[in-house]
């Protein structure tokens, strides 16, 4: 681990070929769920063990939504609420309220509940 911070230290301003880098420690699966996203929102996300391994990712929850805009071809997504009936810490959620008016986000167990709260 030592290493590696020292890699990223090393790489983080360096300029190769003209073009100046930006490194810093990954976010593990978050960065995964939210390429898109502030890295400061990214970090402060809460993922629990089920959530890391279930939640659809950003570009995938977007391209869910453009299937809905054909399924509902003639109606304004940003005029439509939508549920997200398995909304675990609320990666979709998130995502889809992007293009919905409203995400009804349901979650039954209280610790993913808890976090989905916090996260939308």
């Amino acid at each position: 681990e030592a290493r590696a911070a020292a890699a990223v230290a090393a790489l983080d301003g360096a300029v190769v070929k003209g073009v100046s880098l930006r490194a810093s420690r990954g976010l593990g699966r978050r960065d995964n769920i939210f390429p898109f996203l502030d890295r400061g929102l990214r970090e402060s996300f809460e993922l629990d063990s089920t959530a890391a391994y279930s939640a659809m990712d950003e570009h995938t929850t977007a391209l869910l939504a453009s299937f809905l805009a054909v399924v509902y071809a003639g109606e304004d997504l940003a005029t439509l609420a939508i549920t997200d009936a398995c909304a675990c810490t609320g990666a979709c959620a998130v995502v889809l309220a992007r293009h919905f008016r409203a995400v009804d986000a349901v979650e039954l167990d209280a610790g993913r509940c808890a976090a989905l709260r916090k996260n939308v």
